[in-house]
C-alpha cells in the first residue's frame, strides 16, 4: 500500500497533538461522517483524513479508514485512472487494483478476490490481493471501497501474509459489520 504509506508516515510525524489511544467503544468521525466499532483494545491514531488502527504496531497489522473527494486532481499515486461519480462498485475495484498493479515497489502477486460488498450500508466492493515488498516480505491486503456523496470511502486492512493477515482477518470482518457511513 505504498500510496497510503506516505500519508500514514506524515500523519504520524506531523500529528504532534494526536497520540495513540486504546480503542474503547464506538468510534464516530463527524468530519469523515462514519461510525464504527473498532477492535477493542487495539490502538488508534487519527487525523482529519485518515484513521490508523493497529494491535501490535504498524505494519504488523494495520487498518486504514479514509475518504477522498472524487474531485481531487490526483486521486491515486500510481495510476492515472480515476474514480468518478456514478461508477459501479466493480469499476471502482478495477481502479484500486490498477493502482496496486502500477506500483513498481510492491508488485501484485495475485488478485485473490474482487467481489461486491456492503460497505457502510452502501453498495461497494471488496478487493483482496497479495504483494511482495522489495525486501521480500509477502503481504496481503483487503480493501473495502464505495462511493457516497462525492466521496470515495476506503477501509483497508494490510498485514504480513505469513501469520498476521489470517489471524486478524475475522476481527476486521466483524468490524466491517459495524461500519456505517453517515453521509447521504
Amino acid at each position: 500500500m505504498k500510496r497510503l504509506l506516505p500519508v500514514v508516515v506524515m500523519t504520524l510525524l506531523l500529528a504532534g497533538c494526536a497520540t495513540w489511544v486504546k480503542t474503547e467503544g464506538r468510534l464516530t468521525s463527524a468530519g469523515q461522517q462514519f461510525t464504527v466499532d473498532p477492535p477493542q483494545g487495539w490502538m488508534r491514531r487519527n487525523s482529519d483524513s485518515l484513521f490508523v488502527i493497529t494491535r501490535d504496531g504498524f505494519p504488523l497489522q494495520t487498518i486504514l479508514i479514509s475518504r477522498m473527494k472524487i474531485s481531487e486532481e490526483k486521486q491515486f499515486r500510481h495510476t492515472t485512472k480515476r474514480v468518478t461519480a456514478g461508477m459501479l462498485p466493480n469499476e471502482i475495484a478495477e481502479v484500486i487494483i490498477d493502482d496496486f498493479q502500477s506500483d513498481p515497489d510492491r508488485p501484485v502477486d495475485a488478485v485473490e478476490e474482487n467481489v461486491p460488498a456492503d460497505v457502510g450500508g452502501k453498495k461497494g466492493s471488496l478487493v483482496r490481493l497479495a504483494y511482495t515488498t522489495k525486501t521480500g516480505l509477502k503481504f496481503r491486503c483487503q480493501i473495502y471501497a464505495c462511493l457516497c456523496g462525492g466521496w470515495l470511502y476506503r477501509v483497508s486492512y494490510l498485514a504480513p501474509a505469513r501469520y498476521y493477515f489470517d489471524k486478524d482477518l475475522p476481527t476486521v470482518q466483524n468490524m466491517m459489520k459495524t461500519f456505517v457511513i453517515n453521509a447521504t
